[in-house]
């Protein structure tokens, strides 16, 4: 992989990942990231790779370094909202997706996921 193109990092660790290889991908996005640490595709992927491992708050750190760098960065909002729900952490997941929609209000995803928080939490008059 060329180290300075983060294309064969995301590519190789994607092909890992659908594969299962979760722990593989995962040591390719961190290498990924020595050489381009603020790629937020790299991060993101690193955020998903621990999120399949089961590392959810590890997870959720990297998808806030996404969001940190790019505040419109759609699919960051959406791992990171899931990724909560599965920890049972649905008041913070509906804060995710309420601050996702201040940045990106014409997305239906994020109001669906934002609905399916509020449907788990019980909170309908939203």
């Amino acid at each position: 992989v060329d180290r300075n193109f983060a294309d064969g990092y995301l590519n190789k660790s994607y092909l890992l990942q659908i594969s299962g290889k979760f722990e593989e991908a995962l040591s390719i996005y961190e290498e990924g990231l020595t050489h381009n640490p603020y790629d937020v595709t790299l991060l993101h992927g690193k955020g998903a790779a621990l999120s399949n491992l089961g590392r959810i708050e590890e997870a959720v750190s990297y998808y806030d370094k996404v969001l940190e760098i790019d505040p419109r960065h759609l699919s960051s909002y959406l791992y990171k909202g899931r990724s909560l729900m599965e920890f049972n952490k649905i008041p913070e997941a509906i804060a995710c997706y309420d601050r996702a929609i201040e940045f990106i209000p014409e997305n239906d995803e994020l109001y669906h996921s934002k609905g399916q928080a509020l449907l788990v939490s019980q909170q309908f008059k939203e």
